[in-house]
């Protein structure tokens, strides 16, 4: 490791590596991509927004979709049930009259 000479106060330094000159220039206090900053903070907000109303939606949507395929499953399983009472019902009337 290089020491930087200079106002360290006796510390040791590394120096940037060399031909990196944007370091030395670079704001380190600026966001990446200014969110949340200027005239553009109402517009992300709303974008934001925006984005989550159509999340809320499909998600609704998509629980519409879910009751409606689970209450025609439990119709089905209605149906199911009564045609096995129904043949049980016929096959204890067929064991009678044969018994008789």
């Amino acid at each position: 490791m290089k020491v930087a000479a200079g106002r360290t106060g006796g510390r040791r330094v590394a120096r940037p590596p060399a031909g990196n000159k944007y370091s030395a220039t670079a704001k380190t206090d600026q966001n990446e991509d200014g969110v949340g900053q200027g005239p553009n903070k109402p517009k992300r907000g709303s974008a934001f927004e925006k984005l989550q109303r159509e999340r809320e939606a499909k998600n609704v949507e998509e629980d519409l979709e879910r009751d409606d395929e689970e209450r025609q499953e439990r119709k089905q399983i209605r149906q199911e049930e009564r045609e096995e009472r129904q043949r049980e019902r016929e096959k204890a009337r067929g064991q009678e009259e044969s018994s008789q």
